[in-house]
């Protein structure tokens, strides 16, 4: 991966620095902060990487993100999930209340299932409740997502599972 590093650019690098950074080589880390938090189209994927390892100033990149000013729009929406659901990964909770205003009652549908993934590929015991609502919905598949969600979040062998079903349909 370092020998490739110097002939490649753009995503392609990033990605063999995430590769690096994942495997614990200490290069990956310093490119993720040096190079990839510099680059507005990459910075936000580092942060939450970085973020994941308990980095001080990735947290604070992450949190200014989500109090920035957005237009409610999908796409703005699933960026501050994403972001929210790498905060709460690593150990930060203030954000949760994105993913409770995701699932509300007049949100989209999409939005909704988007958020119970990203709840049940979290996984943590203390997030169940925030699908509990859902387990009554009339919408096609909400409510056995729903179920699937909570038990990932409560069953760490179902969660294991349910991580590894949806890192599969990602790829």
């Amino acid at each position: 991966l370092k020998e490739r590093l110097p002939n490649v650019a753009g995503l392609t690098r990033f990605r063999l620095v995430e590769a690096l950074f994942r495997l614990g080589d200490p290069l990956g880390e310093r490119i993720l902060k040096d190079e990839a938090m510099g680059t507005p189209t990459l910075a936000d994927m580092a942060a939450m990487l970085l973020a994941q390892q308990g980095d001080f100033e990735a947290r604070e990149y992450l949190q200014s993100r989500i109090d920035e000013p957005y237009e409610p729009i999908m796409i703005n929406k699933l960026k501050r999930l994403e972001i929210a659901a790498a905060l709460i990964e690593a150990g930060d909770r203030r954000n949760v209340a994105v993913l409770q205003e995701n699932l509300g009652s007049d949100t989209d549908p999409m939005l909704q299932v988007a958020t119970l993934a990203a709840i049940g590929y979290i996984g943590e015991r203390s997030l169940a409740d925030l699908a509990s609502p859902l387990v009554n919905s009339t919408i096609d598949g909400m409510a056995s997502m729903a179920c699937q969600v909570i038990a990932a979040c409560l069953r760490p062998e179902y969660g294991d599972r349910f991580r590894a079903i949806a890192g599969e349909l990602a790829s």
